[in-house]
């Protein structure tokens, strides 16, 4: 069994060697290509190279670990890759969507900050949800919480739509 596991090993090793070192030439000379100066495109790349680097460990995984032993359940793995890249991207989108409309509406400051927090709250349920969706009873306890959840963000945004009217209504 050993001599049969070394060379799925050794070609695992060389694929990250090897993989992981193309995917950072394709991703600069793309970034050198296309010139990035936006931060939105900055994050695309940084997800781009992310993604790859994914894309090479699930195969080198597979090579190495699942295939070899049958009792591990690649599936979490791969629930971890995906929420992981879902959680990079939609955070970095946040903070570029909310930098900006501060940016242009320096009186939303405030309401911003929870607009904040809420967003974020909501792609962690969302990537905690990917994770855990092989396992039934945990996908119901998330369920509840999402709903737990919902209700306290409306109860929260009540305060600031009235702040928000008191300030446009002075202005």
């Amino acid at each position: 069994m050993i001599a049969k596991y070394l060379p799925s090993l050794a070609g695992a090793i060389i694929l990250l060697t090897l993989g992981l070192l193309l995917v950072d030439l394709l991703v600069d000379y793309m970034q050198k290509k296309i010139g990035v100066t936006d931060e939105l495109l900055a994050t695309i790349i940084n997800v781009l190279r992310f993604g790859l680097y994914a894309v090479i460990i699930t195969i080198a995984a597979n090579l190495a670990i699942f295939y070899w032993i049958p009792n591990i359940s690649p599936y979490l793995f791969y629930d971890i890759i995906i929420a992981s890249i879902i959680l990079l991207f939609s955070f970095s989108i946040v903070n570029k969507a909310i930098n900006d409309i501060s940016k242009e509406h320096p009186e939303m400051k405030a309401v911003l900050g929870y607009a904040r927090l809420i967003l974020y709250a909501i792609f962690i349920l969302v990537t905690v949800a990917i994770i855990v969706q092989p396992f039934a009873n945990i996908t119901q306890i998330i369920y509840a919480m999402s709903w737990g959840l919902a209700i306290a963000f409306g109860i929260i945004v009540i305060p600031l739509i009235y702040a928000l009217a008191k300030r446009i209504v002075q202005t």
